[in-house]
């Protein structure tokens, strides 16, 4: 038997040789022949390639099916240590924020007590009325935008307008279902504001430009870089307790602030209704 296949195998081995010389002419011939149809006939061509395409779907299919599994395999295998790793971050930001829940528990406890003791109203009961960005204007001399809401939705002129991340605006016109917001970076932009860690009271005015300044700060007063700020309240021309921006640089006895957000980025905003709002004096309504 071995000898048999021995002889078959040393008669075969010449026209080895000549399929591998003539192997390479063979297939550039294929090559062409394909092409030569493919010019020829390219509706035939397109239509084979579809169909051996479309037989060719169901092997590739289950033959990939182990390859993906051991290939998934592998990638969890490998993400095991930064799975280790974020998890141990997780324990630790999780037992920080759990720690940072049970102190503002007990200074909520203990806020309840002195408004308590002290009979003061509170005045965070708001009501919003969404609105959407109809248009935005950006200049050297003017900014604004108009929203989809107004007289008929209970807009009134001086309330204040919110975005997702805080205070951009007041209602300076209103129409029956239009409204014209004032930025807070608008060159007419007056704000009065507070500083989150030393309760300082300031202005911020508008200059037309993304950072607003902080004006009538008192003299000798520590200003912090990237302190928060808040609206106070004064003049009850905005309501207190709004987030306006950061502080954003500190030269001396003047800084500038960093909105939490971009007026002309803005496609919805809340406004505040009021019950007594202030009725700020403005032109033409709009039309």
């Amino acid at each position: 038997m071995d000898y048999r296949a021995y002889n078959f195998i040393r008669a075969a081995r010449p026209f080895h040789k000549l399929l591998q010389r003539f192997m390479f002419l063979g297939l550039v011939l294929v090559c062409f022949f394909i092409m030569l149809v493919g010019k020829l006939d390219a509706v035939l061509v397109d239509k084979l390639r579809s169909n051996v395409v479309g037989a060719l779907i169901p092997i590739i299919d289950v033959m990939s099916h182990p390859i993906a599994s051991v290939t998934e395999v592998i990638n969890d295998l490998a993400s095991l240590p930064g799975i280790r790793e974020t998890n141990i971050k997780l324990e630790r930001e999780n037992l920080y924020l759990r720690q940072w829940y049970l102190t503002a528990r007990k200074l909520q406890a203990e806020n309840n007590q002195l408004h308590a003791l002290l009979s003061s109203v509170s005045n965070t009961n708001r009501s919003y009325i969404t609105a959407r960005v109809v248009a935005s204007f950006s200049g050297p001399f003017k900014n604004s935008l108009i929203v989809n809401t107004g007289l008929g939705q209970g807009v009134k002129s001086g309330q204040a307008v919110l975005s997702q991340q805080g205070l951009i605006g007041r209602v300076v016109q209103v129409a029956e279902n239009t409204s014209r917001v004032l930025p807070i970076t608008d060159i007419k932009s007056r704000v009065p504001v507070v500083l989150e860690t030393n309760r300082l009271r300031a202005i911020m005015v508008g200059n037309n430009s993304s950072s607003p300044n902080l004006a009538y700060i008192p003299q000798g007063s520590q200003l912090i870089v990237g302190d928060r700020i808040y609206s106070s309240g004064d003049g009850d021309v905005f309501p207190a307790g709004l987030p306006v921006g950061v502080v954003l640089a500190v030269n001396g006895d003047e800084a500038s602030i960093q909105p939490f957000e971009k007026f002309n980025s803005v496609q919805f905003v809340r406004i505040v209704k009021l019950q007594q709002p202030i009725f700020i004096r403005s032109g033409p309504k709009v039309e």
